[in-house]
């Protein structure tokens, strides 16, 4: 889903993240309102909110922006309700996976304005990194199933990012320096 054009943007005076913002609004409300929801100020604090964080995220990484950043005060139910509700409106991406050693961990990622994501993840400390790749895009659509056009998609590629990596080196260094003493 591609929200506002760029064009447009500059004739109505608005920097391009402010009209993103207002087409997210925008799409949130016609769901609430077909859904017969209140629209309430906590839900458009908790959109800001993942509008300013980037990349994936986790409901504490929203709440602690909200309460510190923001100061915005709001109930960790509130956000995991609308969190909820910005799935369901297509607008948040919910992944489940095993994010530092633990599978019960649940990260976000907000899907306002990309179809496509390549995410590279940190199994040691858990950050990821996003990435693009034409070729991998390129893949993708050319991979023929009968019926079936695909239209977006989240690539994780799970390993260590290289100050985990230079961190074990070093640490291995100091257990292979520590044995050599003992000998």
């Amino acid at each position: 889903m591609q929200f506002g054009m760029a064009e447009k943007t500059e004739k109505a005076g608005k920097s391009a993240s402010d009209k993103l913002l207002d087409d997210v609004f925008h799409v949130f409300e016609n769901y609430l309102r077909m859904c017969k929801m209140r629209r309430t100020p906590e839900r458009y604090a908790v959109i800001r909110a993942i509008h300013c964080t980037q990349g994936i995220f986790t409901i504490d990484q929203i709440y602690n922006r909200l309460i510190g950043e923001m100061n915005f005060h709001i109930s960790l139910a509130t956000i995991y309700n609308t969190l909820e509700l910005l799935e369901k409106s297509h607008l948040v991406l919910r992944h489940q996976a095993n994010w530092k050693g633990d599978p019960r961990l649940v990260h976000y990622e907000k899907c306002f304005s990309q179809d496509i994501r390549h995410n590279f993840v940190c199994k040691e400390c858990g950050n990821t990194f996003r990435f693009t790749d034409k070729s991998l895009m390129g893949a993708i659509n050319r991979i023929k199933r009968s019926g079936f056009r695909p239209e977006s998609y989240t690539l994780f590629v799970y390993g260590t990012c290289s100050r985990c990596h230079n961190r074990q080196v070093k640490a291995e260094k100091q257990q292979v320096k520590t044995t050599r003493k003992k000998q």
